[in-house]
Formats: C-alpha cells, sequence, structure tokens
C-alpha cells in the first residue's frame, strides 16, 4: 500500500491573515494539499529594468498561497513527516526559481513569512483558470478542443517539460488541475512543483510514495518502478493531450494500480505476458502485488484512434502513439516530440514554439546535485532567507463561514 502524509489543516473559526501594506483585502480561492490560496491585488511594481519610470496606476492581480506552520510546531506528527511537509514547500520554491526566466512556469512575485515566523506567504501572478475549469465547460464537454487549439496547448507544455528534462527535473504530478490557462490567448503555465524531484537516483523505493494522480500515473508509477525518468510526464501528458481532445475523462474511476492497469492494457499497446521488460520495471513490492495478477489483466486489442471521438489528423495520432507507451524507454522525450509533424508544421504555433525554445535566459544546469538531501534546518533557513524583510505587514482577522472567509 502507499502511505501518505495528510497535511491539509481542519478549517479554523477564524484565521489571522498578514497582509502586505498596499494590498486589498484578500478573497479565498480554494484549500490545496498544503497551502491555501487566495486572491488580492497590489500596486504594480517598479519596472526592475528601468526604475526611473513610475509604476502605472493600474493593480496587479496576485495569488497568495499561505502555507501555515512550515515547521509543524503545532502538529503532532514524526519527524519524517515533518522533513517530508518542508521538503515539498522546498521543492517548489526551488523549482520556480529555477525557471523564473521561463514564461511557461508560474513564478513568484514576493514571499514573506508571518511575524511569528511560522506561516510563509507565496505571491504569485493570478491567473484565470486550470486547464480543468477549461475542460469543464459545458460547451467543451460536448464536442473537446479543437485538434490545433488542444496542439497549441500540449507545445507550450511540452517546451516547460523539455527545460525540465534538460534540468534533470520531473514535475511527478502533471494533471489537468496543475496546468493553468490565462485569457483567450490560452497563454499556459505550469503550476505547482510540490512533488517535483531533482536529480533522481535510479533504485529510489517507490513503494510508500503517492505521486502523479492516479488517472494520469503511468504504468512504471503503477508497477512500484524504481528506475523512474521524465517520462513520466510525457505519459501524463499525453492523458491530457487526450482528453483536451474529447473534452471528457480518459483513465477516472479505477481505485487501485491494478484497475488502473487495468484500464491502459485496454487502450494501448502493451505487452501479452509478463517478460523480463516488465519485470524490470517493478521494485519487490510491485512484483509482489502485481506480478502474480499479471494475468488476470485485460488481453484486448487496443487502437489509440479509438480514444479520441473524432476524426484527427495522422500527424496528431502518430503523436498520441509516441507519448502513450507502455515502457518509459519507448515513449519520445518532450524535445522530440516538439520535432514531430505535427509540431513543426504547425505554421504560427511552430514559430511561436521556436520562439519559446530560443530563450536565451532559460536554465542550462538544474538544481544543486545534494538539493533532494537538504536537511530539514537548512531548508527551514533557506526559506526564510528568500523572504521580504522590508516590507510592512497589515493583520487581519478573517472568518471563515463554509465555503470562504469573510472579514
Amino acid at each position: 500500500m502507499y502511505s501518505t502524509m495528510s497535511t491539509e489543516f481542519d478549517m479554523p473559526d477564524t484565521f489571522t491573515f498578514c497582509l502586505l501594506d498596499g494590498y486589498s483585502t484578500p478573497e479565498y480561492v480554494a484549500e490545496g494539499s498544503y497551502g491555501a490560496v487566495w486572491k488580492s491585488t497590489r500596486p504594480s511594481p517598479v519596472n526592475p529594468t528601468n526604475p526611473d519610470v513610475p509604476p502605472t496606476e493600474e493593480r496587479q492581480t496576485v495569488a497568495i498561497k499561505v502555507v501555515r506552520d512550515i515547521a509543524c510546531i503545532d502538529r503532532m506528527c514524526k519527524q519524517s513527516d515533518r522533513e517530508m511537509y518542508l521538503k515539498r514547500i522546498y521543492r517548489e520554491i526551488g523549482v520556480m526559481a529555477l525557471f523564473a526566466e521561463c514564461e511557461e512556469f508560474v513564478h513568484i512575485l514576493d514571499m514573506y513569512m508571518s511575524p511569528d515566523g511560522k506561516d510563509l506567504y507565496i505571491v504569485m501572478p493570478f491567473i484565470d483558470h486550470s486547464l480543468n475549469s477549461v475542460l469543464s465547460d459545458p460547451r467543451v464537454i460536448k464536442t473537446g478542443l479543437s485538434e490545433d487549439l488542444s496542439r497549441y496547448i500540449v507545445m507550450q507544455l511540452l517546451v516547460a517539460l523539455s527545460r525540465m528534462e534538460k534540468c534533470a527535473c520531473i514535475h511527478r504530478d502533471l494533471s489537468l488541475s496543475n496546468v493553468l490557462v490565462q485569457g483567450e490567448e490560452y497563454a499556459v503555465f505550469l503550476a505547482d512543483f510540490g512533488l517535483s524531484r531533482a536529480h533522481y537516483e535510479p533504485g529510489y523505493d517507490m513503494t510508500n510514495v503517492d505521486i502523479v494522480t492516479l488517472p494520469y500515473r503511468p504504468p512504471e508509477i503503477a508497477l512500484r518502478g524504481q528506475n523512474l525518468s521524465n517520462k513520466i510526464d510525457i505519459w501524463s501528458l499525453g492523458i491530457i493531450l487526450v482528453e483536451c481532445l474529447t473534452g471528457n475523462p480518459l483513465l477516472h474511476g479505477a481505485k487501485d494500480d491494478l484497475r488502473h492497469l487495468q484500464k491502459i492494457v485496454e487502450m494501448i499497446d502493451r505487452p501479452a505476458g509478463l517478460t523480463e521488460r516488465e519485470e524490470a520495471m517493478m521494485s519487490p513490492a510491485g512484483y509482489s502485488y502485481l506480478g502474480r495478477n499479471w494475468e488476470y489483466i485485460s488481453q484486448t486489442t487496443p487502437d489509440v484512434a479509438k480514444l479520441v471521438n473524432k476524426p484527427l489528423s495522422a500527424e496528431c495520432l502518430d503523436v498520441l502513439r509516441a507519448m502513450l507507451r507502455f515502457h518509459p524507454e519507448d515513449r519520445k522525450s518532450a524535445l522530440e516530440l516538439l520535432q514531430m509533424p505535427w509540431f513543426v508544421n504547425a505554421g504560427d504555433d511552430a514559430a511561436v514554439m521556436h520562439s519559446l525554445l530560443s530563450n536565451p535566459q532559460a536554465p542550462q544546469a538544474g538544481l544543486p546535485p545534494d538539493f533532494e538531501k537538504t536537511p530539514f534546518e537548512q531548508m527551514l533557513e533557506e526559506i526564510r532567507a528568500r523572504c521580504s524583510h522590508t516590507h510592512n505587514m497589515v493583520e487581519m482577522q478573517l472568518a471563515y463561514s463554509g465555503k470562504h472567509f469573510d472579514r
């Protein structure tokens, strides 16, 4: 069984919100796995490249993620759970800082601590929608997005994943909810890096780590694989592409990895039996759990073209087949996918792709090799060191009223 630490708080009757001077009263947006997200506005910042030009009067809309009790001082939990909770925050900050100059990623505008040093506030651009909300539109549910628009969305995400590949980072939780979409121009931003990992070590024990939301989980994760790579994200993006094209969920409904695997082998090419390649994908615990049940997995003949209920170009189907391969080594990388005809021959979209890929400020190297081994106290110290210390702060008491907080 996978075991995970619950990092959600019971919602309090009241909540003290520490707001920077000049920010508007926050509006509650949503509760995440380890932080609530709020919406606010702030004065337009000074242009760092031309500080002599005064900022405009137009206010900037921002999202503020509030991570309470980052050191788990007030929680009854094991030290290992405290470290895992803080590491997720540390990873998210580290990855967003690494890709701060890449427009395909959500980035940090400001960061500060509450006066008592317990709660962390991360200020980011407020982005209108998630891809999940875009696909929840009743009109989209009926027909899905057009092939051209689906390609444009996935192309931007592949550029982001190619950056992560180059920097030895894996997102590990790519889903509709973690892809943000801005306005009618469909600018796409990759978000939520708490489960990301830098410098993945072969042989890492996956039996007690819950990564990748189940409907987007690739076979190697379901098989408790050990030698994992960026191909995890390629599989998840393949599922997202199908959902964009159809407007409907693809692999939802399975309650465990065995049933999830059964859904997978019903839709894509897969091994007829348990060969050495499949055994090599499994950890010992994975083999114990799934290896003996392999014979019960359906042996139907799948066809990726049947996943989408409308005509698609041959080039689009080629991309789907290159992403949704059972064995991770058979999937193309993000950069290889971007070199396929469906993207290269996309006219104006191809020009956008080349412009994004040629960003001279994109990082050329990843996080430090010992990033994943940073001790607890050092993580805490580095997070606090990144925070602003020069702002005036206003504390306001907000009352929780069912689905939101009121002043």
